[in-house]
């Protein structure tokens, strides 16, 4: 009440306040301590310096209090006066909780009899593997759930840390499930039984993550996106009608301060955090957009199912470039699927870009277009769906249900191929530390796969 200058809550809540009241006749002294500093700030009508404090700063002033006692007397007495304000425990005290904190994991069903738990990144479960395994191709599968048809998985993906993976689905719902086991998180309290699953009412489309895996957004077939908080299911922020028949894409920016959104309606929009509002709106696509990627927080690239790729200035809110991939034999350009950054140099980044078509291709944001068609010996009636790039390697699923891979320093070698689903599939994703992907299609069907 004092830092916010309320003089008047502030003698109220002191002098008729029941806990301050108990306060004054169990602890007079503290009690008293508050009539002063009430005193002095009505008399002196600013609040002392050292309320202003911020943590930071307080930190700073309690560590140079310490230096100062250090240099002053011996190391030695100041070793034992810093020891009578801290108090010993058994080492066997720590061993005990972490003990007890994976007995509760394995209750959950997040952690395995034969996994291990990284605990000094957190909470990401991590089964002990070579880091050979990451090149690799994840043929075997170890797990199959099946969905209702009506409920489908429209996309999926894991957080930035590894520690969920999230299921979209085509009725509305949000599942978070054990990136491991690919069985729903039980730890998590609106995913108990006794509280509603996270519901849209409406089929998700889209979905992405803050970089610091707290936060989740999802678009839906309505043009609405809304940001829920992973840990507690809470509804943090919700836009409503931002794109008209629907949300194709999202994408957080790096500070997770902005969303980058494509539509049905031809338009790519920003989404500010903050203000809950349509920061910027670039329009030039003839055909509804499919995918949208942050080159950095200025520039942004676009791809849209009209074949052009475009690079827009969010500065001064213009198209710096439109290209087109270099098909052969072909009358108009292929509709773009997704990007994924493949490699950079000193002066350049390339990125992968998927096309309807059997062809991949490579971008340049230098040269600001197409420099290479990517062979991927596929025949020509077989499109591909999508592309990720991981650790080196290039991932793609085909219309066919199948899954090859390449590696991105030499094109010409595939490390493997898989048929993944006998009906048509949907995407796939990727683990970001771990040799795990998974598929999912338009049966219900969701695998997760591994070396």
């Amino acid at each position: 009440m004092l830092e916010i200058n309320e003089l008047e809550a502030a003698r109220a809540l002191l002098r008729q306040g029941t806990p301050l009241k108990q306060l004054k006749e169990t602890h007079l002294e503290k009690y008293l301590k508050l009539e002063n500093l009430l005193s002095q700030v009505v008399l002196n009508g600013e609040v002392p310096s050292y309320l202003k404090e911020t943590k930071k700063s307080k930190r700073a002033r309690l560590i140079n209090s310490i230096k100062q006692l250090f240099y002053r007397f011996n190391p030695y007495i100041f070793i034992l006066v810093i020891f009578d304000h801290v108090k010993d425990v058994p080492k066997s005290r720590l061993m005990s909780i972490i003990s007890s904190a994976l007995k509760w994991e394995e209750s959950c069903g997040n952690l395995s009899g034969n996994s291990s738990y990284d605990i000094l990144y957190g909470q990401v479960p991590a089964e002990i593997v070579d880091p050979t395994s990451l090149d690799k191709f994840p043929k075997n599968c170890y797990k199959s759930v099946k969905l209702p048809t009506a409920s489908h998985a429209e996309c999926a993906g894991f957080t930035p840390n590894g520690a969920y993976f999230i299921v979209g689905t085509a009725d509305g719902f949000l599942e978070v499930w054990n990136p491991l086991e690919g069985t729903l998180r039980t730890d998590l309290p609106y995913q108990t039984g006794e509280h509603d699953l996270i519901s849209m009412n409406q089929p998700i489309t889209c979905i992405s993550f803050s970089s610091d895996s707290e936060l989740l957004a999802c678009g839906t077939i309505k043009g609405e996106v809304v940001i829920w908080k992973l840990s507690t299911g809470k509804m943090i922020k919700t836009f409503s009608n931002v794109h008209q028949n629907g949300v194709t894409s999202i994408s957080f920016s790096a500070d997770s301060q902005s969303l980058l959104t494509t539509g049905f309606d031809n338009n790519v929009l920003i989404l500010g955090m903050k203000s809950g509002r349509i920061l910027k709106e670039l329009r030039g696509h003839t055909s509804y957009v499919n995918c949208a990627i942050w080159l950095d927080e200025l520039t942004i690239l676009s791809g849209s199912h009209d074949g052009t790729v475009k690079l827009w200035d969010l500065h001064k809110l213009e198209c710096l470039s439109t290209s087109v991939p270099k098909e052969e034999k072909s009358l108009s350009p292929p509709p773009i699927k997704s990007f994924s950054q493949l490699f950079s140099t000193e002066d350049d980044t390339f990125y992968l870009v998927t096309t309807q078509s059997s062809k991949l291709h490579l971008f340049s944001a230098l040269k600001r277009d197409f420099v290479q068609i990517i062979p991927t010996k596929l025949k020509s009636d077989t499109h591909l769906i999508n592309s990720i790039v991981r650790k080196g390697l290039i991932f793609s699923l085909t219309t066919d249900g199948h899954l090859f891979t390449l590696k991105s320093d030499d094109f010409n070698a595939s490390i493997g191929s898989e048929k993944i689903s006998q009906v048509e599939p949907i995407g796939f994703t990727l683990h970001p530390n771990l040799n795990i992907l998974v598929t999912f299609d338009v049966s219900g069907v969701v695998k997760f796969w591994r070396s």
